[in-house]
C-alpha cells in the first residue's frame, strides 16, 4: 500500500480502507479540493489539493459543521 502525507498535520497515513463509491475497492482516502474561479473567464482557474489523514478530516468536517451551524444562528 501507498503511504500518504497529511497536507494538514504532516503525519504519514495509509488510505483509509473505505470504500470508494466509484471502483468498489477499498483503497479511498480524502482530498480537500479548493478552487478559485474568475467571474470574467472560467478558464482562470487556481486548484488546490490537500491530501488530509483520517483525524484531520473528521476535524475538518466538523468545523465546517459548526460554521454553517453559526452562520444560520446569525
Amino acid at each position: 500500500m501507498i503511504a500518504r502525507k497529511c497536507d494538514i498535520c504532516g503525519k504519514f497515513f495509509e488510505p483509509y480502507l473505505v470504500s470508494n463509491t466509484i471502483s468498489g475497492k477499498r483503497d479511498s482516502y480524502y482530498q480537500i479540493k479548493v478552487t478559485e474561479n474568475n467571474f470574467i473567464g472560467r478558464d482562470a482557474r487556481t486548484r488546490h489539493e490537500y491530501d488530509v489523514c483520517m483525524e484531520c478530516k473528521k476535524k475538518f468536517i466538523n468545523w465546517v459543521k459548526d460554521e454553517k451551524r453559526k452562520a444560520k444562528n446569525k
